[in-house]
C-alpha cells in the first residue's frame, strides 16, 4: 500500500508516484497522473504543468527544482497536531543532492519519503520547534545545493583523530565530505557570543594544527539569525585554504540562509 503522506510536488515526483498509483489501482496512465498530482495539492495534472512552468518563470534559472522539507508536531496538552512545511528551491532535483545513506549528521532522523521530499521523523512538541528543524533540515540542504559537500561519520572532526585537540568554543560540529575533491571538511557553528570571545584561542588553534578556520557571511545551517544566532566556520587543513576560500566565495554568492522571518515566503510551493 503507497505512503499516504507523499505529496509529490515536481513533475518527475508527480510521474514517479503516478506509476505506482497505476499499478496499485489498475487505472489509466493519464488517470494516475491526476491523482498523483491532486496529492500535491494540484487540481490535476495539467494544473501541475501550469504552475510548474509558472513556478520555473519566477524562479532563477540557477534553481529550476523544489525540495519539500516536513516534519510533524503534537501537542498533547492542547490535544493539537499538524504537519509544518517548506518548499526549497534547488539546483538539483533531491534524488541528486542526498542519497539515503547520507542521512546522517544535520540530516540525522530525517527520511526521503519521495522524489522530492524529506521528513523530519521525530513528532515535536509543537509548531514553532518543528518549524524550527524544517529550517534546520533545509539549510543544510541549501549548503549541500551550493558546495557540492555530503555528510560524511567515516571521518575524524579533529586533527589526529584526537577530541581534545578540538578548536576551542565549538558548537554544533559536523563533517562534511567532497565527492569531486576527496576532500573533507568541519562545519563549526557556535553562537555568535562564544565565537567573538574565544576568537584568539581559535586562532592560536589553526597555528598550532596547521589548520584555517574561515568565518563566512552566509548564516549557517543550525540556527541562523540576524542578531545572537550560531555563526557559521569553514574549517581545513591549511593546505586546503584555497579549496576552502572557493567554498567560501560559492556560498555567499548562493541564497542565503532561511531564517524565521522568512517562513511565509517558502510555506506554499508556488
Amino acid at each position: 500500500m503507497l505512503n499516504p503522506n507523499i505529496t509529490p510536488m515536481s513533475i518527475p515526483g508527480i510521474k514517479k508516484l503516478a506509476k505506482s498509483l497505476k499499478a496499485e489501482l489498475a487505472i489509466p496512465h493519464h488517470e494516475a497522473l491526476d491523482q498523483a498530482a491532486q496529492r500535491g495539492k494540484f487540481a490535476n495534472y495539467a494544473h501541475a504543468l501550469h504552475c510548474t512552468a509558472r513556478r520555473h518563470g519566477q524562479i532563477s534559472q540557477r534553481l529550476p527544482h523544489l525540495v519539500q522539507v516536513s516534519a510533524h508536531w503534537r501537542n498533547r496538552a492542547a490535544n493539537t497536531l499538524g504537519t509544518e512545511r517548506l518548499y526549497l528551491p534547488t539546483s538539483k532535483p533531491l534524488t541528486q543532492l542526498v542519497k539515503s545513506h547520507q542521512l546522517t549528521g544535520r540530516l540525522g532522523g530525517s527520511t526521503i519519503t519521495g522524489a522530492d521530499h524529506i521528513a523530519d521523523q521525530y513528532h515535536w512538541d509543537d509548531a514553532d520547534q518543528a518549524r524550527w528543524n524544517v529550517r534546520r533540515l533545509a539549510n543544510t540542504l541549501r549548503f549541500m545545493d551550493a558546495t557540492g559537500l555530503r555528510p560524511s561519520a567515516s571521518h575524524g572532526k579533529w586533527p589526529h583523530n584526537i577530541y581534545d585537540n578540538r578548536i576551542p568554543g565549538c558548537d554544533h560540529t559536523a563533517v562534511w565530505y567532497d565527492p569531486a575533491t576527496k576532500r573533507y571538511l568541519i562545519t563549526d557553528e557556535p553562537y555568535t557570543d562564544s565565537a567573538e570571545y574565544r576568537a584568539d584561542e581559535r586562532q592560536l588553534w589553526s597555528d598550532k594544527f596547521g589548520q584555517v578556520a574561515l568565518f563566512l557571511d552566509w548564516k549557517g545551517l543550525h540556527n541562523p539569525s540576524e542578531v545572537g544566532g550560531t555563526r557559521l566556520f569553514l574549517i581545513g587543513k591549511l593546505a586546503d585554504a584555497e579549496w576552502i576560500a572557493s567554498l567560501a566565495r560559492t556560498l555567499d554568492a548562493y541564497p542565503g540562509a532561511i531564517l524565521e522571518k522568512d517562513w511565509d515566503r517558502f510555506a506554499k510551493p508556488f
